[in-house]
């Protein structure tokens, strides 16, 4: 589409290795990740754009973020797996409940995670579209491209 973007890998740390099924422990390094990310208060940012969380072959949008009272984070995000219906029901007859859209670090215990991000509005130009097909490997787990 000729939007640049970016791609951040999450490995999970797993809880044992002498297991037959392995289990990971909550990947607060994500959670942490997203915070900071929508935390941003640049003075040129007018839009922040969602995240795409992939995982396991399952695809979710990452719309923001909520911190309680006593310091947790929860992830507000759309799962095409949920009931929508359930989330307007929530939203419109519960006082604007979000808590369907709500998923706390405990939630992300798969081995590995990828979040895509839009980096700019600005659409490439031709030269930087054809730039943009080489993957590069960056520091921070970025895969730019």
């Amino acid at each position: 589409f000729g939007l640049s973007v970016g791609v951040y890998e999450f490995r999970s740390t797993p809880n044992s290795l002498h297991t037959q099924k392995p289990t990971y422990k909550p990947n607060i390094e994500l959670v942490q990740w997203v915070f900071n990310y929508f935390s941003c208060k640049s003075t040129d940012t007018f839009f922040l754009p969602p995240l795409y969380l992939q995982h396991s072959g399952h695809s979710r949008t990452i719309v923001g973020v909520q911190q309680a009272l006593d310091g947790n984070i929860s992830l507000l995000l759309f799962d095409p797996a949920k009931n929508g219906k359930q989330l307007l029901n929530d939203v419109i007859h519960n006082k604007n409940n979000i808590s369907t859209l709500r998923y706390s670090a405990s939630h992300f215990v798969k081995k590995e995670y990828q979040i895509v991000t839009v980096k700019s509005s600005k659409l490439l130009s031709s030269t930087q579209r054809e730039a943009s097909k080489i993957v590069k490997r960056e520091e921070n787990n970025l895969i730019q491209n």
